[in-house]
């Protein structure tokens, strides 16, 4: 594929009923993958350690086949797959943005929890929602490090969408499952995307489950989980 033509999603997709203000649900249903999947490095990201030259890799590409839900990797490896949605966004408020990034509006997560049973919640910006989803992967690991990704493949999924009013404080996009509550944020350095997300889960604490800000950051000193999941992009 064209670097131009990278990260394909489909959308924008009218949700009836929603409104600007609320908030969308998204719950992501069966994920089935095709056949036959790739990753792919283009020589240089934003996680690739400075003190090696990109040359010392080069640009590669793998192309993989996907069979009984493991990705061959070669004769002796196999991977089991862990089918994840890579994008799920809405239109954002004011101008259009690349779907490789992501913010307020969600966008391009790499989150490997958006995947069938989570719901997936973004403040709606427009009448409609304007959603966008794509960029299937096979399995990923953290970071997605090769900018050209997991294993990028074709498939379907099931959703499920609903609208509800919004708290006011929510500004970002959070992740709910079976298992546990998660906030979401990026920016740049990546500390300031934890501050985000450490920030929002303080005000979800508070607002959803009353347990005051105190109380919640001395909580989540003994039971919080935060992890990287993309490491590769402008955000």
């Amino acid at each position: 594929m064209p670097d131009d033509r990278g990260n394909p999603a489909s959308g924008c997709i009218w949700i009836n009923g929603s409104k600007k203000g609320e908030v969308l649900n998204v719950e992501i249903g069966k994920i089935k993958t095709h056949n036959i999947g790739y990753t792919k490095y283009r020589g240089s990201t934003g996680a690739f350690p400075s003190y090696l030259e990109p040359s010392a890799i080069g640009e590669v590409f793998k192309v993989v086949k996907i069979i009984d839900d493991k990705v061959i990797w070669n004769d002796k490896l196999s991977i089991p797959i862990k089918p994840m949605i890579g994008v799920v966004g809405l239109a954002p408020e004011f101008e259009s943005r690349s779907n490789a990034w992501a913010g307020e509006w969600g966008g391009n997560f790499d989150i490997q929890e958006i995947t069938s049973g989570a719901t997936v919640q973004i403040p709606i910006n427009h009448d409609g929602s304007l959603l966008h989803i794509g960029d299937m992967h096979a399995i990923q690991g953290d970071g997605e490090i090769c900018g050209g990704g997991g294993i990028e493949t074709g498939g379907t999924v099931m959703l499920k969408c609903k609208s509800e009013k919004i708290s006011n404080f929510m500004k970002w996009p959070r992740i709910i499952n079976d298992e546990y509550i998660m906030t979401t944020a990026q920016g740049k350095p990546a500390e300031d995307a934890f501050r985000i997300a450490l920030s929002e889960m303080l005000l979800w604490l508070e607002n959803d489950y009353g347990i005051d800000k105190k109380e919640g950051y001395m909580l989540l000193a003994q039971i919080l989980e935060a992890r990287v999941t993309q490491f590769v992009n402008p955000t």
